[in-house]
């Protein structure tokens, strides 16, 4: 999450001076709900003000919110003086933290504007479009048809997926047997070659995809980019290397794992192959 990196900034700069950050988390799938999750989470991310969980979305509705994330800013008297829908907008976003903090009698003179520097890569090629997140469960079926296979699902039973091999950008193809729940696709055998997988064809400079293990147990994924290894230069933050030529996911617990880093957005081919059964696949995101 890009925005994180000007979160703490601020919060660094501004916390003496009456920046108040609360965060509120409304959860996309049932585990998110889980505490333990969020906590794990909040260390890891190194996210150090109050965040609240908005399990029945309760403040989400107040605030008549349909979008992760959405900034507001408050003043000191409680009224919204500004907000902004998904990333970006971040020296805005400081500029308004300025002016309400200074508006409130306190002196930021000595402390400098921006700072943060994240790489945002080069912009995408003329028209090329960004893909949008795919959602691996049931329930968007008659909405929106994130499934690029033929075989009928029904009733979240395993299911034998024949992989098509003409991919159709927005679309998850699966090879193997897997089964489909509201939520979640999840690989629905022991295998012993990783010969079944999940793919897609997207444009995007980053992939991330958020796992949740059915056991304890901790598992590989391995990787592959183009029908290759994915090469360092295009690594997310979570993709290694297992000793025998692959690139790997090292799945250890529900949460995001970073797998494509571009230095540009591309176009690319990404497939997940399993072994165990534990593998479980919510959804995908990109960024540009």
């Amino acid at each position: 999450m890009r925005t994180l990196p000007y979160l703490r900034d601020w919060n660094e700069k501004y916390a003496a001076n009456g920046l108040t950050i609360v965060g509120v988390h409304a959860p996309e799938f049932e585990f998110e709900k889980d505490e333990g999750n969020v906590r794990e989470a909040m260390v890891r991310e190194r996210i150090t003000w109050p965040v609240a969980m908005d399990n029945d979305f309760n403040t989400w509705r107040a605030y008549k919110n349909r979008y992760w994330p959405h900034k507001f800013l408050m003043d000191q008297n409680g009224e919204a003086r500004f907000h902004h829908i998904g990333e970006g907008a971040y020296l805005e976003t400081e500029i308004w933290i300025r002016a309400l903090l200074e508006e409130a009698g306190n002196d930021l003179s000595g402390i400098p504007i921006g700072g943060v520097v994240v790489d945002e890569g080069d912009a995408p090629p003329s028209g090329e479009r960004r893909t949008h997140e795919i959602y691996a469960g049931s329930a968007w079926r008659g909405r929106f048809d994130y499934l690029g296979n033929s075989e009928d699902f029904g009733g979240g039973a395993p299911t034998d997926f024949n992989d098509p091999g003409d991919y159709e950008d927005g679309k998850f193809y699966l090879q193997g047997v897997w089964s489909i729940d509201s939520e979640s696709v999840t690989h629905a055998r022991t295998t012993g070659n990783f010969e079944d997988y999940i793919a897609i064809d997207y444009s995007a400079r980053s992939v991330n995809v958020v796992l949740r293990p059915t056991g304890s147990e901790p598992f590989q994924v391995i990787v592959t980019l183009d029908g290759e290894p994915v090469p360092v230069e295009h690594r997310g933050k979570d993709v290694a290397e297992d000793g025998n030529g692959n690139t790997v996911l090292n799945i250890d617990g529900p949460r995001m794992y970073h797998v494509v880093q571009s230095p540009m957005q591309r176009r690319g081919e990404l497939r997940l192959s399993a072994n165990s059964p534990n593998f479980s696949l919510f959804t995908y995101t990109f960024s540009s």
